[in-house]
């Protein structure tokens, strides 16, 4: 599934975060920052503060706010702020490792490829083009996609949040094309793009730049084809309203 960050399909995805873990900007953190968050976490919540995540306590408290639920006793305002802060931290810093370029390709570039190559049967005039692709993800889902096309803010995206994107046939008879992407009902500007309407000739090179090799993925050229490629049981179709 590729839906998510998944390191069986790219098994460099596990190598690089291994390095990640172990470079100077993450263990400094570590020590300044998480360790002692993580020893204040432990004492207000009776738990052991070794290895304590920091990112699934913030999915548990955001839950509890986003539904006006009391937080634990001695979880001040102060305290879930820091646990914002330092999972924001946390995901920018795994999603920004070297280059968003980069680190996309391993996290999400084989979903970037496959909404792009749905995209290229429409403007073909393929038979197997489909009008309307519903994909329901998750935030891990989300926040690569928008980091991998440089779009992302750098924070954890909000319940119910959405990305849209739409592939647009221009009247000019040419057959020429463009793609726009929204968040949260916002356009996004992607870099490599004259505008937020983006020529679906650059879109195919950002989507090709992300567009991982079995190489890059740490896969002999035979395990491509169903690693990177895997089968799309997950999207929902709707086909029965025309929609570029």
């Amino acid at each position: 599934d590729d839906m998510s960050p998944n390191s069986r399909i790219c098994p460099e995805l596990k190598k690089q975060s291994d390095e990640m873990m172990q470079s100077e900007g993450w263990l400094q953190h570590m020590k300044t920052v998480t360790q002692p968050l993580q020893a204040q976490l432990g004492s207000v919540l009776g738990l052991p503060s070794d290895n304590l995540n920091v990112i699934h306590i913030f999915d548990c408290m955001h839950t509890h706010v986003c539904h006006n639920f009391s937080l634990p006793d001695g979880f001040t305002q102060e305290l879930f702020d820091a646990v914002v802060t330092e999972s924001n931290w946390q995901t920018q810093y795994q999603y920004w490792y070297h280059n968003y370029t980069f680190a996309g390709r391993l996290l999400i570039g084989s979903l970037v490829n496959e909404v792009f190559q749905a995209m290229q049967l429409k403007t073909t005039g393929s038979s197997d083009a489909k009008d309307f692709l519903l994909y329901s993800g998750h935030d891990s889902t989300l926040a690569p996609f928008l980091s991998a096309l440089g779009v992302w803010d750098g924070l954890w995206p909000p319940y119910a949040s959405m990305i849209v994107m739409e592939l647009w046939q221009y009247d000019s008879g040419d057959q020429s094309y463009a793609v726009r992407l929204m968040y949260n009902g916002k356009e996004l500007k992607m870099p490599g793009c004259k505008s937020t309407l983006c020529s679906f000739d650059e879109f195919a090179r950002i989507a090709a730049e992300l567009n991982p090799t079995a190489a890059q993925c740490g896969l002999s050229s035979s395990d491509q084809g169903n690693a990177l490629n895997p089968p799309s049981a997950r999207v929902q179709r709707r086909t029965n309203r025309k929609k570029h």
